[in-house]
Parts: structure tokens; C-alpha cells; sequence
């Protein structure tokens, strides 16, 4: 199960799982491990009435721990930061990888603490199931998509720049086609190296085609989509703020005050009435 989990966080955040994240989460694995080097001897269990009869014994009550522990580290797929330029997972791919690898855990140890002959059956076939799902994932969807140009063109990746087009249209390229103003740490340097310029030219461009600051101008465009969305309504506020690229409620809510000249609260209602 930790191998499995260390498949869906590459994917979600590549490169976030440097050598001591990959360690604390082989911790559990790694303690069954050493207990027994240390002197400690594991009694034997066939089924879950062993475990019940025995489970004020440490052994037992360690080698619980430590599944439970192991169980609950699927649900970190969902506290990962997910890098949505790199990463070609969505919210849903991160649920359905978190299910996936917690029936399999639980089939295991249904398998292994039952007398359930079917169950054997049924965990091989989640398991093959399982590598189904993110081989088909990994052939047909994480493949970089093509994309097409103002002239109709496809380039083989969606994030390269055009050098026939003028610093203006590379910047708007790179904070409208690309979004970049939904991720958070988007800011006059990360734009300044995307385009190849330095952060001079980038804060003067945007100032004279709109009038704003670089913070002001990602800042605009935030508040525009969270009143979109509010309108719609289906999210909550919560949702709205992060996917808009915000990391806090007050950032959010300051900036929304700032360009709506109303709170979120009172712009729903504005739309209500």
C-alpha cells in the first residue's frame, strides 16, 4: 500500500516526495520491520477472533496501530498540494485513487484475517483492476495534449511560448490561455521568466495596456472568476477562493472588497435579490 500511495503523489505533485517524505511514509512498514530485529516475536493469527482475543497484547495492538496508520495515509493524497501546471490529475482523479487504494487495503486484510474463500478471488481482481485504471491513465490521458494556435497550427505542448507574438500577447498567453493567475505563487518573476524578459518590462507592459500593477492585474482576474462563480453557486466559498488561487479567506476576501466594492457575502445577496 505505501508503494501504491507513492504513485498517485507523483502524479498530483511531481517531485514532492524527496527521500524523507518517502521515509515517513514507510515508517509503519519499516517499525514491523524492526520489532522483531529487536527481540520482539510476532504470535501467530488466522482470523479477526485472534486478533480480538489477543488484542491487549502488544504485538497484536502494535501490528494494529500500524495497519490503521497505514489505512489512514491514503487519505494524505487529499492534503498533498497539488501542482496543477505539472500535474494532469483533477479532484476527482485524486478521490478515485484514494478509493482504489483503500478497498485494496481493506480486501487484503479481509483476505488474510477471514476463512472467506472468495475473498482471495476478489482482492487478485481489484488488484488487477487497479492496474487497469492507472495504466490507462497513464497512456491516454498524462500524455501531453496538443493544443492549437491563433493560426490553426498544433504545437505538441501547450505551454510554449510563440516568439512572433509581441510581449503583450506572451503575456496574455501565459496568464489567460495558461491560468496562470489560478496558481498561487504566480507572481512578476514567474511571469518575467516565462515570457524570457525581465520583471522590468513585464510590470511596465501590463501597467500600460491596463492600467494596473502585475498584483492588481492576477489579483482582478481572481475576484472575476469567484464572482462567476458565486453566481452559479454550486461551490462553496471555500472552494471558490483556493480555485481562484488564493491561499487564505482574508487575501481573497480583501481583494474581492477591493475590485467588487462589496464583501462576497453581500454580493450573493445582491445577486439573491
Amino acid at each position: 500500500m505505501v508503494l501504491y500511495l507513492a504513485y498517485p503523489i507523483e502524479v498530483i505533485n511531481p517531485g514532492w516526495l524527496n527521500r524523507r517524505r518517502a521515509l515517513l511514509l514507510a515508517l509503519p512498514a519499516l517499525i514491523a520491520l524492526a520489532l522483531p530485529l529487536c527481540g520482539l516475536r510476532y504470535q501467530h493469527l488466522d482470523s479477526i477472533g485472534d486478533i480480538r482475543t489477543h488484542l491487549a497484547d502488544f504485538d497484536v495492538l502494535a501490528r494494529v496501530a500500524m495497519v490503521v496508520c497505514t489505512l489512514l495515509y491514503t487519505f494524505l493524497l487529499w492534503f498533498i498540494p497539488h501542482n496543477w501546471r505539472e500535474s494532469s490529475a483533477d479532484k476527482r482523479w485524486i478521490l478515485r485513487a484514494n478509493l482504489i487504494i483503500m478497498v485494496m487495503g481493506l480486501l487484503f486484510f479481509t483476505q488474510v484475517f477471514t476463512t472467506w474463500p472468495w475473498s482471495f478471488h476478489i482482492h487478485v481482481s481489484w488488484v488487477c483492476f487497479s492496474f487497469a485504471y492507472f495504466a490507462y491513465f497513464e497512456l491516454f490521458e498524462r500524455l501531453t495534449p496538443t493544443v492549437t494556435d491563433s493560426q490553426g497550427e498544433k504545437d505538441s505542448s501547450p505551454f510554449i511560448l510563440h516568439s512572433s507574438l509581441s510581449l503583450w500577447q506572451q503575456i496574455c498567453q501565459v496568464i489567460d490561455d495558461w491560468e496562470a493567475w489560478r496558481n498561487p505563487n504566480t507572481s512578476v518573476e514567474t511571469i518575467s521568466t516565462a515570457v524570457g524578459t525581465n520583471r522590468i518590462y513585464v510590470a511596465r507592459c501590463i501597467r500600460e495596456h491596463t492600467g494596473l500593477t502585475v498584483n492588481d492585474y492576477i489579483n482582478q482576474k481572481r475576484v472575476d472568476f469567484m464572482a462567476a462563480e458565486l453566481k452559479k453557486a454550486p461551490l462553496s466559498y471555500k472552494e471558490i477562493y483556493f480555485a481562484a488561487g488564493y491561499r487564505s479567506r482574508q487575501t481573497a476576501y480583501r481583494n474581492f472588497l477591493k475590485f467588487k466594492g462589496v464583501s462576497p457575502t453581500e454580493f450573493i445577496t445582491a445577486q439573491e435579490s
